[in-house]
Order: C-alpha cells, then structure tokens, then sequence
C-alpha cells in the first residue's frame, strides 16, 4: 500500500504539520509513505525516515503554473493508492483534491481540528465565508473520506453533513489506519475486477439459481480455478456489498471449487438493499427494480430475485403481455430480459416479450455496474 502525505503551506501555524507528522510517523512500518510538501516546512519533515518531495516556490507570476505541475509530476512519480491531504482552508490544498480526483486517484482528508466550530466562527465573514463558497465544501463533499482525530471531530464533521464517509482513528492506532486506506481503495471494487472476476461472479450466479452445470458458451471451470487470492478478495467484496456472498458460495459448493482466499462473513443488508416483495407477481417486481434503476440502488439481489421469478413464472403469457402495455413497462421488461440473459444467462423460453438492447439499456447496466 502505497500513500502520498500532500501538506499544504500554512506558514505562521504549525500545529496541523505537527498533527500530520505525528500520524505519519506511526504509519512507517505499516504502508510505504511519500511526503509532499513546501520547502518552508521541509526541514521538519525530513527529520522522519520517508520520502519527501519538495514542491518550490517560484516567482510569483508564474507560480499558478509551476506549483500544478511539480503536484502533478510528483503524483505520477509516486502513483499512490490513497493521497492524504492535511488540514482545511487552503486554496492549495483544495486544489491537489480536484488535481487528484480528476485523474482517477483516492482522496482523503484529515482537517485536524480545522473545521470545529470555534475555528468555523472565527471572524466567519471575514475570513471563512468566501473560501467555503469557493472551494473548501466542495474539497470536504468530493473527497472519499474525511479521516476524524477523535469523537468530537467526528461529530463536528457529521454537523456540516457536507460528507457522510467519516471515520474516526487516533494517531496511536496505526493498524486500524491501515484498515481505514484499505477500505477506501476497496470503495470501488468494481473498477479494479477483471474480465474474468467478473464473468467468475456471473456464471457463479448463474449455477447457484439454476444448478445449471453446463458450459456452453460460457466460462470454463478452469478460468475460476486460475483466480488468485486477491481476485478472489475482489469478488467478495464486491459480492458482499450487492448482498449476494450467499449465492456465490452456494455457486462454488456446486462447482466443487478449491479457491486460495478465505471469504468474509455476509453483512446485514442495509435499507438501499431492501429485497423485493414478490406479493404483486412479476409486474410488481418489475416496477419495484425500475424505481431502485433510477435512484441507482439497484443490486445484484434486487437482479436474482427477479430472475427467480422469470424462471418460476405460470401464468398466461398475453395476459401478462397486455398488463405491461397497459402499465407501460413492456419496453423496459424487455430491457431487464437483456440485462438478465447477460448476467444471469437467461433463456428466450422465459421471456415473455422480447428483449430489447439500446441505449436505455446501456444505462440499466451502468446503474447495476456489473458489466459482463
């Protein structure tokens, strides 16, 4: 794991470099750190044993050229898995957030202390009051996660509600640090799975619901058997999150399957994964996802359950058809059928009308993220 420190210049107050320092260096052992930050505050910096990179001042005229481009030519040096920014109010600090977002990398904040309220109505108008439009609520709303020295920072940062991704670790806990990078890095598991990890999820998917052991066009056993532990890591991750680690368990008792990683424990399913009701049949089922499609909560449970119920459908199939014409959903049950087949294989057989792939589709399949 890999971590760039950025700590912005704050001249005359010291404080937050010292509070940075300190959580850096219980950090040494655990994570190979990068430091960078101005040559004013070099000289402290240096005293640790980890790399530092120095960003220069140079003539004022030219300095909102040169200061982007060595942050910039740094970043790409280092490529860490997380970038830590230390402290709040600094125009700097807010723009190496957007710098690294915009290329793709992590950002977390640690404000240390710098957003309480006594620092919040310090001269407000002032001095607080335009930095907060400009730049610093977006920096705290646009970050991955804001990093909390203790409770009562926890809780003035939960009272801004600028950003729910809070969590709170003392600087002696270096482990439990580790802990907090990984989850970030692990935010997104989504992006870092292969094509195979997410084919593997698929077809495990697949068996499970339909012990259907046959491989036609399909993924080889030998393909899951040549997944290494950390892809392994990536599927239950994943998995767990979109509420179906059960399913992929029973996928790989079926396939008789000896995987190198050891999966974690099913988590509760939250309220955004709340299961379908299968009261009001398929059409209610169908209306229920359409609506978790547009807030973006649909999940993998929401897409199994509704497969079940394609597979397990008796009923008359003009009937259904005139239904969903009269309740204007036959366009997207016939978009949910291709998402379906795609991930779950399923077969025309079951399709009461006929799938439909276009851009609205597309879109169906960028809400669910997993894309075969």
């Amino acid at each position: 794991m890999k971590i760039l420190h950025v700590i912005p210049p704050y001249y005359k107050d010291d404080e937050v470099l010292d509070s940075a320092l300190s959580l850096i260096g219980r950090m040494l052992d655990s994570t190979e750190i990068h430091v960078a930050a101005f040559e004013e505050d070099m000289q402290k910096v240096a005293t640790l044993p980890i790399t530092c990179h120095t960003i220069h001042h140079r003539h004022p005229l030219t300095e909102w050229i040169s200061v982007p481009s060595q942050y910039i030519k740094i970043l790409y040096q280092v490529l860490p898995d997380v970038v830590h920014i230390h402290g709040s109010w600094n125009l700097f600090g807010a723009n190496v957030e957007k710098w690294s977002r915009k290329r793709g990398f992590k950002v977390v904040l640690s404000p240390h202390d710098r957003l309480r309220k006594h620092v919040w109505n310090l001269g407000f108008f002032k001095t607080r009051l335009l930095p907060t439009v400009c730049y610093q609520r977006s920096m705290v709303r646009h970050c991955c996660a804001l990093h909390a020295g203790n409770e009562q920072e926890r809780d003035n940062l939960a009272a801004l509600k600028w950003n729910r991704h809070i969590t709170m670790v003392r600087h002696d806990q270096p482990h439990l640090m580790q802990a907090f990078y990984q989850r970030v890095i692990d935010r997104d598991i989504h992006r870092q799975m292969s094509v195979d990890e997410r084919q593997s999820v698929c077809y495990l998917l697949h068996t499970a619901l339909s012990g259907d052991l046959r491989q036609p066009d399909r993924l080889p056993t030998s393909v899951m058997e040549r997944l290494s532990a950390e892809q392994w890591r990536h599927i239950f991750i994943y998995t767990q999150k979109e509420e179906v680690t059960d399913l992929i368990l029973k996928g790989i008792e079926i396939q008789q399957l000896q995987i190198p990683y050891r999966h974690p424990v099913s988590a509760p399913p939250t309220e955004s994964n709340i299961p379908l009701t299968r009261e009001n049949g398929l059409v209610g089922m169908l209306a229920d996802v359409r609506k978790h499609v547009k807030k973006r909560t649909v999940t993998l449970r929401h897409l199994s359950d509704l497969y079940q119920t394609f597979i397990q459908l008796d009923c008359d199939e003009d009937e259904l058809c005139r239904e969903l014409k009269e309740k204007k959903m036959a366009r997207f049950t016939a978009r949910m059928e291709q998402v379906l087949s795609e991930i779950f294989f399923l077969t025309e057989g079951f399709m009461p009308v006929r799938q439909r792939n276009d851009n609205h589709t597309e879109k169906i399949r960028k809400s669910i993220i997993l894309k075969p």
